[in-house]
């Protein structure tokens, strides 16, 4: 006579994805998992982009969650394109530009003003944007160089 035991472990699937197949990857891999098991998932943005936040059966801004298998589960990483920003003055001592230089995500409206300094007089934008007016929106699409140009006057 034998006595044979099976026992059964339950599993469960975890899908890791991303919303932007270009704008970053996640790790580990989508797979099966034992009941309980805990998996930290990490969210590596590629260039160009930054990790905004976790979807699905996760949530949180930090890059990286801890999902414990009880059920079948989902963690989507959701990356955001971004844009540089580079800001200039043609002198350093005729003025100044209140937006600063940095990363903006995609389709942000970035508003810059130009204040001549004393025996100073705001003359023109230059670079990814034109116009006389000291004040302008620039739309981030798209990596932007802007100098503010500054004349005695």
């Amino acid at each position: 006579n034998k006595n044979i035991t099976v026992s059964f472990i339950k599993t469960y699937d975890l899908t890791a994805s991303v919303n932007n197949a270009d704008g970053g990857t996640v790790t580990p891999a989508s797979g099966t998992y034992d009941e309980g098991t805990e998996i930290t998932v990490t969210a590596t943005p590629a260039a160009g982009y930054r990790f905004d936040k976790w979807s699905g059966d996760t949530s949180g801004t930090d890059p990286s969650v801890t999902v414990t298998l009880n059920a079948y589960k989902t963690a989507t990483a959701e990356f955001v394109k971004v844009y540089t920003l580079t800001v200039a003055v043609n002198d350093e001592a005729g003025g100044t530009v209140t937006a600063v230089s940095g990363t903006y995500d995609t389709g942000s409206t970035v508003t810059m003003t130009a204040t001549p300094a004393t025996g100073y007089i705001f003359s023109r934008w230059e670079g990814d944007a034109a116009g006389t007016d000291a004040t302008i929106e620039v739309t981030m699409n798209a990596d932007k160089n802007i100098t503010a140009r500054f004349v005695p006057g």
